[in-house]
């Protein structure tokens, strides 16, 4: 981290330098001055000293002047904590020296290559760990992040998540919300991204939960690629705020009680990080189909569809957005092979991650009109940021000059009156673009504040109550709650819990889509995904659990997303958790959700069925040892159940090892012989046993999900074995 000290205060970088560099060239100083003028003027600009173009739009009047590099994109004090030593202080600064040095030897490698005219260039995978990491920092440490922490106290915070946050410092000590910033940032820098995938959980339990998930998100479920504008006339530009501003729809909601425009509901689908006038990189969404992956990865097509059904109800088709059609592939790498369409693991690849994969770059080359889309969100967005910094003034006046005049792409509809600046930034952009020479006559719309229908101003109000909906919760009365606030309650919740419950179990579900859509991971991490969730609160994991159902079974049986809080079998076992032993809860409730997901998306599968000696005898009994046979019954966390199963399963077990049990053509090993054994013996006793502890219509429907589900039981003998 580059920064220069002054008497009390430092200067600091949210964009490094030596990215900034690569955007500048040497100032040239038309004015002479004596020994005693350099002593007094040491903090101006220096002959041949390293300058950028830049154009500061906090002025009246902005225009573009030479800033040094050392000077720009920065803000002094920002990683000051003034609650610890200085020493201490410094800690952040180090690290993020210590990263940006790294980072840039490989940033400082693609610029080669590329002006070498190379196709691309080939990066390990800590090299590529390391540029996403970066990248996320460089996202979380500019000024979007600052602004939103840097409070003294949390009484001024003002996002949507301060319930939580104040719950978060209370729990870790903090008394200010930028400590939480800090402390956030420095555990980001911290990061190592093992193959194993355990930074994934480790990171979230070390950071405020949201931002980290976020992090999480957004190294996992975006693929990075490089681009070049193929007119060498083309550049890019830099704003303030470009590495952390998001290209995707969003939905625009009127505030009732200022009568302002505001941004609702957003979708991000790229994000950018300039690294030269003529480079880009580009993180694009999963959400967008790789034809050659889903050849090879069809549950990952699967989930990606059904993600996108999701959203698209809301924000529309994803094919139509604005850089849907961005020329953009996923690196190559060097575990696997392109074959018949398809990629393929090489013979020797397993599917686990590893340090000597490697992975090819290539710089994409793009038209003109997309270079000039990925300009204008930076311009789009100005709004939120003051400074502009280009490379060739001609390539800027005509990047400047197209958003300026665009009609289509950015509409440019700006309220009058508004709060929000749109209208007062466009004022200053045709200023500037007026200077710069431009004849063409710049395009926006004034419209006065809307008057809106009696049905929009009732879609409205609904925005207004689901924002309202923690402080609303308060006030519900805790008489009759109904049936799902009822099990909500009985697994631990409350109606102040309830917002952040769902908002977890929502962001859960978002990881668990990208962890089974991506070809890499296989399935020992996505069993390390689940065990993770199998330790959350019983009722995060509870409201996950109808999450996935619901998208799983969304177009299968005319579900519909609406089905949410339709009645399942983790709402039974949540009215028996009495009689369940501590820590096996969640275990059950996502056993029998996952089974009944197999049994509604397989209606023709009958576990049961006597099992043939061809192909489909055989991928019956393959999904029939996935759905009986992961637990067994003895250890169901139920004490009478599993005293009856202990007794049963020795008895059976000696049976048919001692005595030689002679059956003819027998389907299961002993081990699982014994266990459907045990299990048909103790269905007879089940209701036997547990009635007078559980409610008669409660223990009905808990044994149909015991042994149809949790441990699925054959109707007969005669399933055991093999037909003829």
């Amino acid at each position: 981290m580059e920064s220069i000290t002054t008497t009390s205060r430092q200067y600091q970088h949210f964009v490094p330098q030596f990215l900034l560099r690569n955007f500048s060239h040497p100032f040239k100083s038309t004015a002479t001055r004596n020994k005693s003028q350099r002593g007094r003027r040491e903090d101006k600009t220096r002959h041949n000293e390293d300058v950028v173009n830049l154009v500061d739009l906090s002025s009246d009047a902005p225009t573009v002047v030479e800033r040094p590099v050392r000077r720009v994109l920065g803000q002094f004090n920002m990683y000051r904590n003034t609650a610890l030593s200085q020493k201490e202080q410094d800690k952040i600064e180090e690290k993020l020296s210590r990263l940006e040095s790294h980072a840039s030897k490989i940033f400082r490698r693609i610029l080669t290559d590329f002006d070498k005219a190379h196709r691309g260039l080939w990066l390990t995978r800590k090299e590529k760990n390391l540029i996403r990491q970066f990248l996320f920092v460089m996202k979380y440490r500019g000024p979007t992040f600052y602004e939103r922490y840097n409070h003294e106290t949390i009484a001024t915070y003002s996002a949507d998540d301060k319930e939580d946050l104040t719950a978060y410092m209370k729990e870790k000590g903090f008394s200010r919300p930028v400590e939480v910033w800090l402390d956030n940032l420095d555990q980001f820098i911290e990061l190592q991204m093992d193959n194993e995938l355990k930074w994934v959980s480790e990171l979230q339990n070390r950071t405020y939960g949201p931002d980290g998930l976020w992090a999480v998100m957004h190294c996992q479920m975006m693929h990075m690629s490089i681009c070049t504008p193929s007119n060498s006339h083309e550049q890019f530009l830099i704003s303030d705020n470009c590495y952390h501003v998001a290209e995707g729809p969003h939905q625009i909601e009127m505030d009732l009680v200022s009568g302002q425009p505001q941004r609702g509901a957003w979708l991000n689908l790229h994000e950018f990080a300039p690294i030269s006038p003529r480079l880009l990189i580009v993180l694009r969404s999963f959400l967008f189909s790789s034809p050659e992956e889903d050849k090879g990865n069809h549950n990952g097509k699967i989930f990606r569809e059904k993600c996108r059904s999701m959203v698209e109800p809301i924000f529309g088709s994803l094919d139509k957005t604005l850089l849907a059609d961005l020329p953009v592939s996923k690196p190559r790498n060097n575990y696997s092979q392109l074959v018949e369409g398809r990629f393929r693991m090489l013979p020797d690849e397993d599917g686990s991650l590893k340090d000597e994969h490697t992975f090819f770059f290539k710089f994409h080359p793009i038209s003109t009109t997309h270079v000039n889309r990925i300009n204008g969100v930076f311009l789009e967005n100005l709004n939120l940021g003051n400074s502009l910094i280009f490379y060739s003034a001609q390539a800027f006046r005509r990047s400047l000059e197209w958003y300026m005049t665009d009609r289509d792409t950015f509409p440019k509809r700006v309220i009058k009156n508004a709060a929000d600046g749109k209208l007062a930034r466009l004022t200053k952009l045709a200023a500037l673009l007026n200077q710069l020479g431009s004849a063409e006559q710049p395009f926006w719309e004034e419209i006065p504040s809307p008057d809106l229908t009696d049905k929009q101003w009732h879609r409205l109000w609904l925005m207004e109550l689901r924002r309202a909906f923690p402080s609303l919760l308060e006030q519900m009365p805790k008489e009759n709650p109904t049936e799902s606030m009822q099990i909500h309650r009985i697994l631990g919740g409350s109606n102040s819990t309830l917002p952040k419950d769902m908002k977890q179990a929502q962001l859960m579900l978002n990881l668990r889509i990208k962890i089974d859509a991506k070809e890499q991971v296989r399935e020992t991490n996505r069993m390390f995904l689940d065990n993770e969730y199998l330790q959350f609160p019983r009722r995060r994991l509870w409201l996950y659990l109808k999450h996935w159902r619901c998208m799983r079974l969304q177009d299968e049986n005319n579900w519909q997303y609406d089905d949410f809080y339709m009645s399942g079998p983790e709402d039974v076992i949540a009215r028996v958790w009495t009689i369940i032993k501590r820590g096996r809860l969640n275990n059950m409730m996502y056993r029998a959700v996952g089974n009944e997901i197999i049994r509604k998306t397989l209606p023709d599968f009958n576990p049961w069925a006597r099992i043939t000696l061809d192909d489909r005898g055989l991928d019956h009994f393959c999904k029939l040892q996935e759905y009986a046979f992961s637990e067994k019954i003895q250890d169901c966390g139920i004490e009478q159940i599993e005293k009856l199963s202990s007794t049963c399963i020795v008895r059976f077990s000696t049976a048919l090892t001692v005595q030689g049990f002679n059956i003819r053509k027998p389907v299961f090993r002993l081990e699982q012989l014994a266990e459907i054994l045990t299990r048909m013996t103790v269905k007879k006793e089940f209701k036997i046993l547990l009635r007078g502890i559980l409610e008669e219509d409660v223990l009905d429907s808990f044994t149909t999900i015991f042994f149809e589900l949790l441990y699925p039981t054959p109707p007969s003998f005669e399933c055991l074995f093999l037909t003829d």
